[in-house]
């Protein structure tokens, strides 16, 4: 069945988008990329084959400022990206292409978020390389771009992060005997994902330190 476009109207609340009429009643409504990608305008006559490619376009459209929108609000994995959108329901072969398209754009990469990640959480939060890597791998980043962003980390710096905190959580626990003293420490170390070799090293350089005014009688 043919259709006539009779009316293109651009909505008020989102100027991007336009109202499509055919045959003098609503039909649909488009994003401006897809209205110009199938040249829609007033009087062309649109067989069904070709209205189901306007359809189809505008599917596939929706997908992808769906997930641009959520990429823009804060960097996302391309496993949290695909997530999302089967959340919403987007056919699986529209959430491909998405991807692919994002990528190409520099949209989503996570070879480069796992190394933001990586200096942020150690910054911001003292994460050890343990606690990192399970959370790259819950945001669904490959193991190459994992272990590429974790050997960026210099093991003395890492030992010397754990003992700050070590140190920085003695202060709190100090009153206690030091067996009390140790288990508290060497659970918050681990806690923060610092190996057993850091904790086991930190907790002896706290020993040597402060052990003397903590010992078990």
């Amino acid at each position: 069945m043919a259709r006539l476009i009779t009316k293109i109207e651009q909505q008020k609340r989102n100027p991007s988008r336009f109202n499509i009429y055919v045959n003098n009643e609503y039909a649909t409504s488009v994003h401006e990329d897809v209205l110009v990608r199938c040249r829609l305008s007033k009087g062309q006559v649109i067989e069904d084959e070709d209205w189901m490619h306007i359809l189809v376009q505008e599917e596939r459209d929706k997908a992808k400022q769906t997930a641009l929108k959520y990429a823009r609000y804060k960097p996302r994995t391309q496993a949290e990206i695909e997530r999302h959108l089967q959340a919403k329901g987007y056919n699986p072969e529209y959430i491909s292409a998405t991807l692919v398209w994002l990528k190409s754009y520099g949209y989503v990469d996570d070879q480069a978020f796992a190394k933001a990640w990586v200096e942020e959480r150690r910054r911001l939060h003292g994460k050890g390389r343990y606690a990192l890597r399970q959370e790259l791998k819950q945001k669904g980043i490959d193991e190459q771009w994992i272990a590429e962003a974790l050997e960026a980390i210099d093991n003395e710096e890492e030992r010397q992060l754990a003992y700050a905190w070590g140190q920085k959580r003695y202060e709190r626990v100090k009153h206690l005997e030091w067996s009390q003293i140790e288990r508290r420490i060497g659970s918050f170390l681990q806690r923060k994902g610092f190996s057993l070799s850091n904790i086991t090293d930190v907790l002896h350089e706290l020993r040597v330190r402060h052990g003397g005014e903590n010992q078990d009688s």
